[in-house]
């Protein structure tokens, strides 16, 4: 607050005429008796359990804010993880798949080998299908073949 509005109103004479001096006395101790009631009434004990529970509660929070920092930091690692993962194992089975189908075409003199993604999307949930096809035959999977 700016002094101005601190400090005390200034009434003009006509104005106090109207208030009888004993009257405002007796407001004047009404209110200090209300005051010291409320004073001796007054749970001095709950302010300061509230200050202790904030002082926890924000101890928490900051607790919780970093326990959520380190979790999404080792969210964020995991899905890096994840990610180099599948770009390695999609390198080496783009390589083995190269290398299978010219094997198996050196040795059959003509046929075909394929290795496919069972789920092209999850490659570790499901594994991988080996199929072949001899020369001058169809497709088929290698555990149907003899």
């Amino acid at each position: 607050k700016s002094p101005e509005q601190s400090s005390l109103p200034t009434y003009p004479q006509a104005a106090l005429a109207q208030y009888c001096r004993e009257e405002v006395k007796y407001d004047i101790e009404v209110l200090q008796k209300e005051r010291d009631t409320i004073a001796k009434n007054a749970n001095m004990g709950a302010i300061e359990e509230y200050r202790k529970k904030e002082a926890d509660y924000l101890s928490r929070v900051s607790e919780l804010d970093e326990v959520t920092r380190i979790r999404n930091e080792a969210r964020k690692r995991h899905e890096e993880l994840r990610r180099m993962r599948l770009e390695k194992f999609m390198d080496g089975f783009g390589r083995i798949t190269l290398k299978l189908k010219e094997m198996y075409r050196m040795i059959t003199l003509g046929g075909d080998a394929e290795l496919e993604l069972v789920d092209s999307l999850d490659p570790f949930s499901e594994g991988i299908v080996f199929s072949v096809r001899p020369p001058k035959k169809s497709w088929k999977n290698i555990a149907n073949l003899s």
